[in-house]
This record gives C-alpha cells, sequence and structure tokens, in this order.
C-alpha cells in the first residue's frame, strides 16, 4: 500500500496534516515517513505515516487528557450522588418520633 495517498490537508482524529515531514530512522531498516500535523489545540508535532493510516496517533495527547478529565468528573459526580443517597436512605431508616400528647395537669 502506497502512503503517498496522505496529502496536506487530511484529517486524522484532531490532527490536520501540514506537509511532509522528515524521513524517520530506524535501526538497520529503511527509515519511516512521516507527516507534519498540527493538533486542534495548537500544537505541531511530527507522525510516522503508518501511525497516521493505522488511526494509532489521533492527537498530540490532548485526547487523552480531555478524556481523563471528563472520566474524573464523571467519578466525582458518581460520589456525590451516592454519598446523597446514602444520607437519604440513612434518614429513611430512622423510627418516626411522634409528638405525645400534652397531658392533662392534675387541679
Amino acid at each position: 500500500m502506497s502512503y503517498r495517498v496522505l496529502s496536506p490537508g487530511s484529517r486524522f482524529g484532531r490532527l490536520l496534516v501540514l506537509a511532509e515531514g522528515p524521513l524517520l530512522p530506524r535501526k538497520g531498516e529503511s527509515p519511516i515517513h512521516s507527516w507534519r500535523c498540527l493538533c486542534d489545540c495548537g500544537t505541531e508535532i511530527t507522525v510516522p505515516t503508518v501511525r497516521l493510516v493505522a488511526k494509532q496517533t489521533k492527537s498530540c495527547g490532548c485526547l487523552k487528557r480531555d478524556r481523563s478529565r471528563e472520566t474524573m468528573y464523571a467519578l466525582h459526580k458518581k460520589r456525590r450522588l451516592l454519598a446523597k443517597r446514602k444520607l437519604l436512605l440513612s434518614e429513611a431508616n430512622r423510627p418516626i418520633v411522634y409528638a405525645t400528647p400534652p397531658q392533662e395537669r392534675s387541679k
């Protein structure tokens, strides 16, 4: 498969391909073609062609950070709801104390 079909302007996840990048050396093998990409967050990175085509690289790393923030927010929200539920259940299990009528005063 020829990786030359990639062209500037192609989009892979949050990455926008700007131009062909440098050849990346490998030990004892032919070098890997790469592409300079611009992430939606504004960071410019160089990505090997193979990683773009295989969809292994979707951002500069900001996607992972954003997902971890969303996960942490969801966990925090879940913990708050569970604490509230526990409080409500503990209040529901309390015995109900009715007011007793006042005793008649002796005259």
